[in-house]
């Protein structure tokens, strides 16, 4: 059973997509979902 997901974005259109995904299949599944947001610094 999947208890926990951790997606990664970038603020990119395709990120935002995989966050959205990612939140449908955690609450389908009763999981908890972690997003961790990168950026590039330079």
């Amino acid at each position: 059973m999947t208890k926990r997901i951790l997606v990664a974005t970038d603020g990119s259109d395709k990120a935002r997509e995989a966050v959205t995904m990612a939140a449908n299949i955690a609450t389908a599944l009763g999981a908890r979902l972690t997003i961790l947001q990168s950026s590039c610094m330079g």
